[in-house]
């Protein structure tokens, strides 16, 4: 669904910001795209707002590259080079109307000519975006593989297929671990019905591995960390903002700590990374042409510092709550300037 806002304006405000359409994709119950848009109604921008919610079907496209700039027009909305686009969750659904009674046509068609159409848009992020939809698709390996470069500590990785490679790794590293090898959050229509799934991280034991068949879809596993506590890192515009949440003394939330306790919640802080180690995070996120998000950071017993993963598409709003940061008024401030 694609909804514009027509927005009130905001005493003097059209002299502070340079005014542009600003386009938010999103999903409709996500609050932290919600509280932005609040934030961007206070401020009164003056041109429209226009918000792109959930699985949005994309019946027609053009394309125009030129000299001067960078148009993509899509059920005859033009989004600009020169307008804001923030990608925060949703997905495009390309030409779903366009069948032929052939399937073999259908799949000639989408692999020559919708494909490249779709990725290309889906990996458009121009300069003034925060992210773009590949987003969704960061693979972990290929981060880890730019941390280990740039001398940023990871865990030991493991992607394998074979139940006796991973017996191997496990009887090397001790208490090893598994999870998702993209983004924990994903999105999908699945016999004609939207849903969205998560996954977390589970510790392996030696009852769990020898449950497995000798040969498995690929997976990712990795030695445990110990940790003495854990950093939430935020980032946007070569900015962070970190929290360190202390989630190692509840058992439900050792392993992981998505996996939260309402009852007993843990305990977060403001956290302020050392200089040395966000320039190394933002020399990360610029080889990965990420714009913004959220990565998650072991801090072990002798202090040092374990970077686990990055999640371009990762939640925000509790940090931000937490720790004041008000990130989604840095978001709209962004979006606006």
């Amino acid at each position: 669904m694609l909804k514009t806002r027509a927005v009130s304006l905001g005493g003097d405000i059209r002299n502070t910001y340079n005014m542009r359409n600003i386009y938010i994709q999103t999903v409709s119950d996500d609050e932290s795209s919600s509280e932005v848009v609040r934030w961007l109604n206070y401020y009164g921008h003056t041109d429209c707002l226009i918000e792109i919610n959930d699985f949005y079907d994309i019946e027609s496209v053009k394309l125009l590259v030129s000299d001067n700039d960078v148009i993509v027009d899509f059920n005859q909305h033009t989004v600009s080079e020169k307008d804001k686009y923030w990608y925060r969750r949703g997905m495009l659904n390309f030409f779903t109307q366009c069948k032929s009674e052939y399937p073999s046509v259908n799949t000639y068609l989408w692999n020559k000519h919708v494909a490249p159409v779709k990725t290309f848009l889906e990996s458009l992020n121009f300069t003034s975006n925060i992210n773009c939809a590949s987003d969704n698709f960061l693979e972990k390996m290929n981060v880890l593989y730019n941390c280990k470069h740039l001398g940023i500590n990871i865990p030991a990785t493991l992607v394998t297929s074979s139940k006796s490679d991973l017996e191997e790794f496990a009887k090397k590293f001790g208490k090893i671990i598994t999870k998702s090898t993209v983004a924990p959050l994903g999105n999908a229509i699945i016999n004609g019905k939207e849903y969205r799934f998560s996954s977390s991280t589970v510790l392996l034991n030696d009852y769990k591995i020898a449950k497995l068949p000798a040969s498995f879809v690929p997976s990712l596993f990795q030695e445990y960390i110990e940790k003495k506590y854990e950093i939430r890192s935020f980032f946007l515009d070569d900015k962070i903002y970190s929290m360190a949440i202390f989630s190692q003394n509840n058992k439900k939330t050792q392993v992981d700590f998505r996996n939260y306790d309402s009852d007993n919640p843990n305990r977060n802080v403001p956290y302020k990374l050392p200089l040395w180690y966000e320039k190394k995070l933002l020399k990360l996120y610029r080889q990965l042409k990420l714009t913004s998000g959220s990565a998650d950071i072991i801090v072990t017993p002798d202090y040092q510092y374990v970077f686990l993963e990055v999640n371009p598409i990762g939640q925000f709003g509790w940090l931000s709550r937490n720790c004041n940061y008000h990130l989604e008024k840095t978001i709209a401030d962004y979006l606006l300037k």
